[in-house]
């Protein structure tokens, strides 16, 4: 785990690095809250915020409420625990009011800091798995829509002439009549095959619903064309194993459309669902561009 601790004395830092460390923790140590502030901004490894309430400039109170702001905007697991020598109850309220987890005494007992580092690290399993339900599609294991869309607007937002993005659409062919005749536990074991297999493409890949996924990075049109042609191919020589033992190739249709500077992710689909369309209108099992 690893913890930004933020104390202005020396001896603090000190004793209580040496007991985080003892405890397996990677401790990066501040004696300025803007500082560590913007460390725990730039550095989403950082898991767990112990600090004090007195600071010059930005208190400790102030730091608390901007990490916990940070961690819901970025939807990120981080513990913060407040300390002081001050043990009145008004000091835990303040804690607690500005979105600490918790609050400890200072200099902290080390068994009591232990069982809160253990606390913490449930905390973060169970926001890694409630995210994980989220936003993961949990047949293909991809991305579910709603996620996808967020992040792939990040990735449009970030487009420019030098870094153009693509976005990759594509469809089970005839994928209804797969599920009629072998079942739909083979239809699943199909859609969990390709979402195998796109999950392996640079960026992100998900399930935008049925049996039509996406898939958006940074490529130019050389790059995503044989990217495109190369996962067609793979899918087609994947077989999926029937209910009854029967080997079957699956085939897909592709469209692919390329970005205009400030095009939104909806915009990009609509295209790239166009080009799909067009790749089915002439006999599927092919990438057309838009």
């Amino acid at each position: 785990m690893r913890v930004a601790l933020v104390d202005t004395s020396s001896v603090v830092l000190k004793g209580v690095s040496g007991f985080l460390a003892d405890a397996g923790c990677v401790v990066v140590p501040f004696k300025d809250s803007d500082a560590a502030f913007e460390a725990i901004a730039a550095d989403r490894a950082i898991e767990t915020l112990l600090t004090s309430f007195e600071f010059p400039g930005t208190s400790g109170l102030q730091l608390c409420a901007k990490a916990r702001e940070l961690a819901k905007a970025e939807n990120r697991s981080l513990y913060i625990l407040m300390m002081s020598s001050d043990t009145g109850r008004h000091k835990l309220l303040d804690a607690l009011e500005n979105g600490a987890d918790g609050f400890i005494s200072k200099p902290p007992n080390p068994q009591e800091l232990e069982a809160r580092l253990n606390a913490a690290k449930r905390l973060k399993s169970d926001h890694r798995y409630l995210v994980h339900l989220a936003t993961v599609d949990q047949l293909s294991e991809t991305y579910n829509r709603q996620a996808f869309l967020e992040l792939g607007e990040k990735i449009c937002n970030k487009a420019s002439a030098k870094e153009p993005i693509a976005v990759i659409m594509l469809d089970i062919d005839h994928f209804k009549q797969i599920n009629d005749t072998y079942g739909h536990s083979t239809g699943d074991r199909v859609i969990k095959c390709v979402g195998n297999l796109i999950k392996q493409l640079p960026g992100i890949a998900g399930r935008l619903g049925g049996e039509e996924f996406g898939i958006v990075f940074s490529a130019d049109k050389r790059q995503v064309m044989q990217l495109a042609e190369e996962l067609r191919i793979k899918i087609m020589r994947d077989s999926t194993v029937s209910d009854s033992g029967e080997m079957l190739s699956v085939t897909v249709s592709v469209g692919v459309a390329l970005s205009c500077r400030t095009e939104t992710i909806i915009a990009m689909l609509k295209r790239a669902d166009s080009a799909l369309y067009r790749a089915k209108f002439t006999g599927r099992n092919c990438v057309k561009l838009f």
